[in-house]
């Protein structure tokens, strides 16, 4: 005889105490709910109660979806990411943005527009409402741009929908499209201002040396709060946790520089993916937010530099790498780690931004005789096309000063 198909919501009997069983989680798995009873006439009405709470909650939700305004639904998101905040999982100055990005947008569409009504006519009214306020020269236009990236991560949260473990959705999407987001095929151009590329500009010998004194700098300051006995335990705790996470921040500056990877692949990189033995760095491109991998999923960049060799040395100390370790565990977003090291860069007195040590690397391996193919493959671009617009111009830069970074490297933490 065919096994009875279990229906979610049916109450049955276990070791005398009635129970209900509830949708399959994400993970398939379904589960059951004890309903504190050997009654079967109480169990039926506490599951009949109990449907008549899930459905009115759902239609409220989906009430709310089609009716929730830009106010309401701006009070929600930054309230979401002042939560990620204080998890660590997001930047002070990625949260002060958004803020700023939704007092602008809402200065200029209003606060009760409902979520939905707002189209690609509604933000071509902003941009311009944004340049009447800031002027229309390039800088303003970038000014705009960031706004309009910050709205797009926050308009994507909007499509987004969130399901519980019971299948139960907690969060509905308030709208079906992202008006933010770039159509297919013109690459951000339908939303954003095209403005003008600037010449990639690496990080020169000089530079790095005032960037290493302000890590080292950071370093010990730390180290001198977490080793003063007069502060209390909790403090000493605090700056101890701080010092660990400048010593990381240093290793984490030579990784950049000196094999390439995006800030995303550095959080994301494991332990296991550094192989000492055969002189190399497999790199794994993580995509974000559901986004396609544009460039190469998987690649492997040479241990080329002495400097890069001896931090790996010293982080790993004569033990084993362990399975599923990140290397970097004190960031979890790109943002927090962009953000670090933008303010130890302000500390250098240089204003370039973190992606320049990308730019940087480049440069190393242009004047180490790579060929151009083997740095698009160790860099993980798509084409040659790309990589040639980060060497290509290398003739004014490199002239007058001394390239060898044995020369020129400041000795930082990890060789001490």
């Amino acid at each position: 005889m065919a096994k009875a198909k279990r229906r979610r919501y049916n109450i049955f009997k276990r070791a005398g105490v009635w129970y209900m069983r509830l949708p399959a989680g994400p993970d398939g798995k379904r589960s059951a709910r004890s309903l504190e009873t050997r009654d079967r006439g109480e169990a039926e009405r506490i599951r009949t109660n109990y449907l008549k709470d899930e459905n009115a909650r759902k239609i409220m939700e989906l009430e709310k979806g089609e009716r929730i305004t830009l106010g309401a639904f701006r009070d929600e998101y930054l309230k979401m990411c002042e939560g990620m905040l204080l998890r660590g999982e997001l930047a002070e100055k990625t949260l002060k943005n958004d803020r700023l990005a939704f007092k602008c947008f809402t200065e200029c569409v209003g606060e009760n527009v409902p979520l939905r009504h707002i189209t690609q006519r509604t933000i071509d009214r902003f941009k311009e409402f944004y340049l009447a306020r800031n002027g229309h020269t390039d800088k303003a236009k970038g000014g705009c741009n960031t706004y309009l990236r910050h709205l797009a991560a926050a308009f994507g949260y909007a499509t987004q929908q969130d399901v519980d473990g019971y299948g139960t959705v907690e969060k509905p999407s308030y709208i079906d499209t992202n008006p933010f987001a770039a159509k297919k095929g013109r690459r951000g151009s339908n939303v954003k201002f095209k403005l003008p590329r600037k010449k990639k500009q690496p990080f020169l010998p000089n530079e790095i040396k005032a960037i290493r004194v302000a890590l080292k700098k950071n370093i010990h300051k730390h180290m001198a709060a977490a080793n003063d006995f007069r502060a209390r335990p909790q403090e000493r705790k605090i700056a101890q946790k701080w010092m660990r996470d400048a010593v990381l921040l240093d290793q984490a500056f030579t990784f950049l520089i000196y094999s390439g990877l995006r800030l995303k692949e550095i959080i994301h990189l494991k332990e296991t993916d550094i192989r000492q033995d055969l002189g190399y760095i497999r790199v794994s491109t993580p995509g974000e937010f559901g986004n396609e991998i544009k460039d190469l999923d998987e690649r492997d960049v040479p241990i080329a530099y002495d400097k890069l060799r001896q931090t790996i040395e010293y982080m790993f100390a004569g033990r084993d790498p362990v399975i599923g370790k990140k290397v970097f565990p004190a960031w979890t977003h790109t943002s927090s780690l962009s953000h670090a090291l933008r303010r130890v860069f302000d500390n250098a007195g240089i204003s370039k931004r973190p992606y320049t040590t990308r730019e940087t690397f480049a440069t190393f391996m242009e004047l180490k005789g790579y060929k151009v193919s083997e740095i698009q493959r160790f860099m993980g671009h798509s084409s040659i096309e790309i990589t040639m617009g980060y060497i290509g111009h290398l003739e004014g830069i490199t002239q007058g000063y001394n390239w060898d970074s044995e020369a020129w490297e400041a000795d930082s933490f990890a060789n001490k």
